[in-house]
């Protein structure tokens, strides 16, 4: 990860609060993000102590300081580390482990150290387990992930909560233990998302075992393992009766729905991927920066056509790697996955499971590797993700792509470790600059004073809930370059803020270019109470989909506006800060 680390000399919103002597210093923009500091059970736990390093001189080029004002801030770490009770040191590597105070934690100790310019990184030392395969009690009844290296790609990626699968099929089981990772569900027959009245629970039974094979929740030691089993899945039913049945026109306008709500991947277990509707979605889909990966089908079709086109086409094999009589193939077959007796989640009961047969339990399967893959870099288009996939398959029958296997056998472990991750960028927001455009509310003069969150310069102020604005401009941001040879690839909002009460609260941020995209105000989650002036992130969401064609120019001309929303007195909000996070990736 290459992170954009730039100083900010006016009202940083990083300043230590406390009476902590010399720890005021201008900082090195590296907030750490709430989300990096959940434990996860089996996964990573709390050990109360943190891992740190002071900056480097050798980077000062990175932060943009001079070698002596990066030695003075490594010398400022080293007074602060004293302070605290030192587990170990590798002096090779200028790295410490501290004890973390009774009367601290692991998130605000590390926003505080962070926050005084002096460390390159503070960090839990997280007690860890070897991923390998999860501690599912079923685990061993889902032969396909032995025979897909599900346990290696698990190794580089379990699925990131911020790539979503859309299933398309009869609904799912809502109350299932394994199917907790669900995004808002989408009603195809009604065209009502699930918030509007849209039915997506499981008339049928087929959509509760392929959502759980794409999907499932893994490691919570019950039941089954998803191929990402961290993704987050859509479900989108197609159909209102019990028999499941749809059409295409259902099938294609669920997929683009999909598409336009920024899922990545869409996985269709139905008939009917022969139909020319069905390529013109798949071109859609791709357009919108997604995949559609759709099934061959049960009765042996012959699907003739390109298989360079728009749809990953699925066939199925056995459990030694043998097509079945009944499964589809063709030219236009891209990929074989395991479908023969391949055990998931049933709509039986909230904790039930069942094996079935067929293409349809293949197509998840291809579906929640693509998620994988995203997940492993976000950057990647389309068109790269398939060629991983075609790069890592195992061929089977005769040399190259041919029309009983495709491409071959999907190999999860072997795509994974072909998948480089991607390289982020951060473009900076200032602190409430000088030059804030305030609207009907007070800001005090002697703004360059605000790293005081307790002085009244700093206040933002406003007599409503939901009340007044204040705007930043492109000119309050350090300007973004594209690299050469890189694409922007993901845009993501985040805002800090600091109070001088402990009371919890939220703040709203909309990014806008004048007459043209709009965020529209996006609320960061509720900042718990806490210690007065502690600086407190919330993520506040993926910008992405704004745009199909991100430039440099676009990110230099966004414009904001941060708010106060719901459980901030009046006068208490001292300080905002916002920063626009740009993903690239290779061209």
């Amino acid at each position: 990860m290459n992170t954009l680390w730039k100083s900010v000399h006016t009202f940083s919103f990083l300043a230590i609060c406390t009476a902590n002597v010399g720890w005021a210093q201008d900082p090195i923009l590296n907030v750490p993000k709430a989300e990096d500091f959940v434990e996860r059970f089996a996964s990573r736990e709390y050990s109360g102590m943190l891992i740190v390093r002071p900056v480097q001189v050798e980077n000062a080029a990175k932060y943009d300081l001079q070698p002596r004002e990066v030695l003075a801030r490594a010398q400022l770490a080293r007074e602060i580390l004293n302070g605290f009770d030192l587990v170990s040191a590798a002096p090779e590597v200028d790295e410490y482990v501290i004890r973390i105070p009774a009367e601290d934690n692991e998130y605000a100790l590390a926003v505080r150290l962070m926050g005084t310019g002096a460390f390159e990184y503070a960090q839990p030392n997280w007690i860890v387990a070897p991923i390998g395969c999860p501690n599912d009690t079923l685990f061993s009844s889902q032969w396909h992930h032995n025979t897909l290296g599900s346990c290696t790609a698990w190794d580089y990626a379990q699925g990131s909560s911020s790539i979503t699968v859309a299933v398309l099929d009869t609904g799912v089981r809502l109350t299932h233990v394994d199917l907790s990772g669900r995004k808002e569900g989408y009603n195809a027959t009604t065209n009502s998302w699930e918030s509007a009245g849209g039915q997506v629970n499981d008339l049928h039974g087929h959509g509760t075992m392929t959502a759980g094979l794409a999907a499932a929740k893994g490691n919570n030691s019950q039941g089954v393992s998803g191929m990402g089993w961290n993704l987050r899945f859509r479900p989108v039913r197609v159909s209102d009766l019990s028999s499941g049945f749809s059409d295409i026109a259902k099938l294609t306008a669920a997929a683009r729905a999909a598409a336009d709500a920024g899922d990545k991947v869409i996985s269709v277990s139905y008939s009917g991927v022969g139909d020319p509707a069905v390529e013109t979605a798949g071109a859609y889909v791709r357009s919108r920066g997604a995949l559609l990966v759709w099934a061959a089908g049960n009765n042996a079709e012959n699907h003739v056509g390109n298989r360079n086109d728009n749809v990953i086409i699925v066939g199925a094999t056995d459990s030694a790697n043998q097509m079945p009589s009944w499964s589809g193939r063709g030219q236009r077959l891209d990929f074989v996955a395991p479908g023969v007796n391949i055990f998931s989640t049933t709509n039986a009961g909230n904790s039930s499971y069942g094996a079935s047969s067929g293409t349809s339990f293949a197509t998840p399967l291809v579906a929640g590797l693509c998620g994988l893959i995203f997940s492993r870099n976000p950057g990647l288009s389309p068109a790269e993700v398939e060629n991983i996939l075609r790069a890592s398959a195992l061929d089977l029958g005769a040399g190259g792509a041919d029309d009983n296997f495709g491409y071959g056998l999907i190999r999860a472990g072997v795509a994974l470790s072909m998948t480089t991750s991607a390289t982020r960028t951060t473009h900076w927001a200032t602190s409430v600059p000088d030059n804030a455009a305030w609207t009907n509310e007070s800001y005090a003069a002697g703004a360059q004073t605000c790293d005081d969150c307790n002085s009244s310069a700093c206040q933002y102020s406003t007599n409503s809930t939901n009340g007044n604005t204040t705007a930043l401009t492109a000119a309050d941001f350090e300007n973004f370059t594209l690299p050469a040879g890189r694409r922007i690839t993901k845009v993501e909002l985040e805002a800090v803020a600091r109070y001088n009460t402990a009371t919890s609260a939220n703040i709203g941020i909309r990014a806008f270019i004048p007459g043209g995209l709009d965020s529209g105000w996006r609320t960061t989650p509720s900042f718990t109470s806490g210690t007065t002036c502690a600086p407190r992130a919330g993520a506040t969401g993926d910008i992405t989909s704004l745009s199909a064609n991100w430039t440099a120019a676009m990110i230099n001309n966004l414009q904001f506006q941060i708010r106060r929303q719901s459980n901030l007195s009046n006068n208490t909000l001292r300080v905002v800060s916002i920063r626009l996070m740009v993903t690239t990736a290779p061209l």
